[in-house]
């Protein structure tokens, strides 16, 4: 599965040759890669605005900001989201999604076993993907369209993914993070105040993004 807006262009630092998806930039090795993990994904549609993917018999669609990040990063979350340990995966879990996003990492969650996924997402277009992808899939959700809230923390859930770029610094006002959490922080100053705090560790660090969990 091959997108429009493909080129190959260099580096401005070393000169070395990159592929370029839209805005998404791969290293060759990484291109191979998405080839492989795509290799059985259908482009059922493809604008500037949206994407339409085919995969392992969900029909998912995509913002393009989403498309591109989905492109980049999905080879990478068996790493960066599930156990190293089978035995202790999600299966059969509830699944806190905060920044829920079109539904690509509810998707992800529900195809590795969760029993549901908790959806946060406060972008409007975005959530009425996620409602769109839903309703298409049947996936069992529960769709919240607000920012995260510690006052409003779901209590009944069993795993939790953060990506909400600002809202994980409410994190900071915990005494402690008991669930399996896995966090993307946005900032190196907020991602070191947390990892102090509760433990955490740093599986993936690029620029001021850095992933961190207690697992």
């Amino acid at each position: 599965m091959i997108p429009r807006g493909l080129s190959i262009r260099f580096s401005k630092r070393r000169h070395l040759p990159f592929i370029a998806i839209h805005e998404s930039q791969f290293w060759p090795h990484e291109f191979v890669r998405l080839l492989w993990t795509s290799r059985s994904w259908k482009l059922l549609e493809d604008t500037d605005e949206s994407s339409v993917l085919k995969i392992d018999g969900s029909t998912i669609k995509l913002l393009s900001g989403y498309r591109q990040m989905f492109l980049s990063e999905y080879s990478n979350w068996k790493k960066w989201y599930l156990p190293s340990d089978k035995s202790k995966g999600i299966r059969g879990q509830v699944v806190l999604d905060v920044g829920a996003g079109c539904g690509e990492t509810a998707y992800f969650f529900l195809k590795n076993g969760a029993s549901k996924v908790i959806c946060i997402e406060p972008n409007e277009k975005a959530f009425e993907i996620l409602r769109e992808n839903t309703r298409v899939n049947g996936w069992n959700v529960e769709l919240l369209n607000e920012y995260f809230s510690l006052l409003k923390i779901p209590s009944s859930y069993d795993f939790l993914k953060m990506d909400c770029e600002g809202c994980e610094e409410q994190l900071l006002n915990l005494s402690s993070i008991d669930k399996p959490s896995v966090v993307e922080v946005h900032n190196k100053k907020l991602s070191e105040e947390l990892r102090k705090k509760f433990q955490l560790k740093t599986i993936y660090e690029k620029g001021d993004i850095s992933i961190i969990r207690n697992f």
